[in-house]
């Protein structure tokens, strides 16, 4: 069990326990004793709660023998997003559970399912819903199915066979969830090293076919993108240096390199390290390409750029920090390895979800929250410059 699920069991409990102490105080104000049974949605809240918390804690090596497999995953994500739990963290939670699915003898193709929720329609004779519930729910049905009847006394077998009676009088078509299982077990779980970004996409549909969010798949791409990333072989600085040799081999004429040299002046004086106006990212990735071109030594290119991000503060300061965000994401997302960084492009991109459905009056209060993020996000940007040096070289 990760960090992260427990993390995320200690934060249910605990919110279990505040919901119970918001009643009793409730109760106390009101002087209405019966007031706890009246908050039908507050006592299901809890129920939510408890349910996913059992599941969760349920060791791995019981996993085979649990007869429920979680599909509430819109209700997951609900809490997910109330915890403190990171994007990284929340991704990892919910792929835990579908693990624990994974596990549950149910999903096997020859296995049938039955519509767990019918239990408050059915009448028991031998038990009450609840303990209906807790044996299907638990590892006990399991037992009395494949135990040996001379070892079950007359309590337990009734209890079996009423139980079955009511599986086998409430079947339930599970094909569609098998389906969507054996796709995220096939394109991420059997290929946990080697996943791609078609596998990437596979997974994402099957997480919003479960009712995960789309902001908060949105948020988990970058964590499944990074991954395949990772794998990818990179490309060296060295390689800048091994260009500019290569363009040594053809020396330009001063003829050339005076033209060049007037046009980076109408942005950058490189004599002076001087510009009169901020540089937008594209200007600067522009300037840098005259400069690759006049065959400025790397180490002076990156001088230029340190002056040019230096004097760029007061056009960060002035530019809607939407419209600033979409000009630095390449930046952003070249350097998504930093695992912080990433965290605050997800973040970003949350506040965008809910900018977009938000009133005029919420609108000034995410525009601020995103221009923080990114704000805290750029400081995760390395001063290496590899990312302009890198999109110069296509423009060349």
């Amino acid at each position: 069990m990760s960090s992260a699920v427990v993390k995320f069991i200690d934060y249910l409990n605990q919110s279990i326990e505040d919901i119970k102490q918001d009643l009793v105080k409730e109760a106390k104000l009101t002087r209405d004793r019966g007031i706890i049974a009246k908050k039908k949605d507050v006592i299901a809240s809890i129920g939510e709660r408890s349910r996913i918390v059992r599941l969760l804690s349920t060791p791995k090596d019981e996993w085979d023998k649990l007869a429920e497999v979680f599909i509430d995953f819109n209700i997951l994500s609900d809490f997910l997003i109330m915890s403190p739990l990171k994007t990284r963290e929340q991704l990892q939670v919910i792929l835990y559970m579908l693990e624990k699915n994974l596990a549950t003898p149910i999903l096997c193709d020859e296995a049938d399912g039955f519509d767990a929720p019918a239990i408050e329609n059915f009448e028991f004779k031998t038990m009450t819903k609840e303990e209906a519930r807790d044996m299907i729910h638990s590892m006990e049905y399991g037992r009395l199915s494949t135990a040996d009847p001379d070892d079950l006394t007359e309590d337990e077998i009734a209890k079996y066979m009423e139980l079955k009676q009511f599986i086998d009088s409430n079947p339930l078509d599970l094909s569609y969830l098998k389906e969507l299982h054996r796709n995220v077990s096939m394109h991420y779980f059997e290929k946990i090293d080697s996943f791609d970004y078609d596998d990437v996409r596979a997974i994402l549909c099957v997480l919003e076919s479960f009712g995960v969010p789309k902001n908060m798949c949105d948020s988990f791409k970058y964590y499944f993108e990074r991954e395949v990333k990772k794998r990818e072989p990179k490309e060296e600085i060295v390689i800048v240096r091994d260009f500019h040799k290569k363009l040594d081999e053809n020396r330009i004429t001063e003829k050339e390199y005076n033209l060049l040299n007037r046009e980076l002046k109408k942005y950058f004086d490189l004599d002076d390290m001087y510009m009169e106006e901020p540089l937008t990212i594209d200007m600067q990735i522009y300037c840098v390409s005259l400069m690759m071109k006049m065959r400025i030594p790397l180490d002076t290119i990156k001088k230029a750029l340190k002056v040019m991000n230096r004097n760029n503060k007061n056009l960060s300061d002035s530019v809607n920090p939407i419209v600033l965000f979409n000009r630095l994401y390449g930046r952003l997302n070249y350097y998504s390895e930093n695992e912080e960084l990433v965290e605050a492009i997800s973040q970003i991109m949350n506040f965008f979800q809910e900018i977009f459905i938000c009133s005029n009056d919420d609108y000034e209060f995410w525009k601020s929250m995103i221009g923080e993020e990114l704000e805290k996000a750029l400081t995760f940007v390395p001063n290496t410059y590899e990312y302009e040096i890198e999109e110069a070289k296509k423009l060349i």
